[in-house]
C-alpha cells in the first residue's frame, strides 16, 4: 500500500487555526479600509477628553505666574508607540505655549526622544508664528539609567518650580517620584500612560490623568490628522467585534454547551 505523500511544508497550515486566520483577515480589512476611508475624506470623530482642555488652562496658569511648564514624555525610546503619541501631544502642548509665550523645558531620557522633541516643538513654535522663542537648549537630554534621570528631573522640578507638570508616555516605577515632587511645589500636574500599574499614582497625586489607551486618542485628536482619527476608530471597531465574541463564546457554552 503506497503511503499518501507528505505535504510540501508541513506544518505551514493547520485546518485548526483556521478561526485565526479568518479573524486576522477581518481586523487587517477593517483597519486598511479605514485608513484608505481617510485618504478619500472621511473623517472620524474622536471624543474629546476633559484633560485635553485643562492643557491650555495649565499652560495659562504657567503664563500668569511666569514660571516654566515642564514635559515628560517616559522613560521609552522612539519604538515605543506610547512615546510617539506623547511626541505628537507635545506639538500641541508647545504652539500653546509659543501662543501664551511660556517657557517650555523638557527633560528627555533617550537622545533620540531629544531630537524628536527639538523637531517637534521647533515646528510648533512656527506654527504659532514665534520661531524666535524656540530655544532647543530647553529640550536636554539627561541619561538612560531610570533612577539617574528621575533624581535629575525631581531636582529640575525643585529648582524650577514649574507653574505645570505634563507627563505624556510610558512610565515605569520613578513615576510617583514625578507626581509628588510635582504635588510639593504646587504645579498644576496633567498626566497620561498605557502602564496600568502606574496610574494609581497619577491619580492620587495629578490634577487630571488619562488612563491606559486614552493616550493614544489624545494623540488622535490634538493631531488633527486623520489617518490617526481613522486607525483608531478601527481599533475600537475590532474591540467591539472581540467582545460580542466573547459574550457569544460565554452564552453559547452557557446555555448550549
Amino acid at each position: 500500500m503506497n503511503a499518501l505523500p507528505a505535504p510540501l511544508y508541513p506544518g505551514f497550515y493547520s485546518d485548526s487555526r483556521e478561526t485565526v486566520l479568518i479573524i486576522f483577515a477581518l481586523f487587517s480589512f477593517i483597519i486598511l479600509a479605514s485608513m484608505l476611508a481617510s485618504r478619500f475624506g472621511f473623517r472620524a470623530k474622536v471624543r474629546r477628553i476633559g484633560a485635553i482642555g485643562a492643557i491650555e488652562e495649565a499652560i495659562g496658569r504657567a503664563a500668569e505666574t511666569g514660571r516654566p511648564v515642564l514635559y515628560l514624555s517616559g522613560m521609552y525610546d522612539m519604538n515605543s508607540i506610547a512615546t510617539m503619541a506623547s511626541i505628537n501631544i507635545l506639538s500641541h502642548v508647545a504652539e500653546t505655549a509659543a501662543r501664551y509665550e511660556v517657557d517650555l523645558k523638557m527633560a528627555c531620557c533617550r537622545s533620540l526622544v531629544m531630537n524628536a522633541a527639538r523637531d517637534a516643538v521647533s515646528a510648533a513654535y512656527s506654527a504659532a508664528g514665534k520661531p524666535e522663542l524656540y530655544r532647543p537648549d530647553n529640550i536636554s537630554y539627561i541619561t538612560d539609567d531610570q533612577w539617574g534621570f528621575a533624581c535629575a528631573v525631581d531636582s529640575i522640578i525643585t529648582r524650577e518650580r514649574p507653574a505645570a507638570n505634563l507627563m505624556f508616555g510610558h512610565f515605569v516605577s520613578e513615576s510617583l517620584i514625578y507626581a509628588e515632587t510635582g504635588f510639593a511645589v504646587g504645579a498644576m500636574q496633567i498626566a497620561a500612560t498605557n502602564d496600568f500599574n502606574q496610574i494609581p499614582f497619577f491619580v492620587i497625586a495629578c490634577d487630571y490623568c488619562m488612563i491606559g489607551e486614552e493616550l493614544y486618542a489624545a494623540a488622535a485628536y490634538l493631531s488633527k490628522k486623520p489617518h490617526a482619527a481613522a486607525h483608531l476608530l478601527a481599533i475600537d471597531i475590532c474591540k467591539s467585534i472581540i467582545i460580542l465574541m466573547i459574550i457569544y463564546g460565554v452564552i453559547s457554552v452557557s446555555f448550549f454547551g
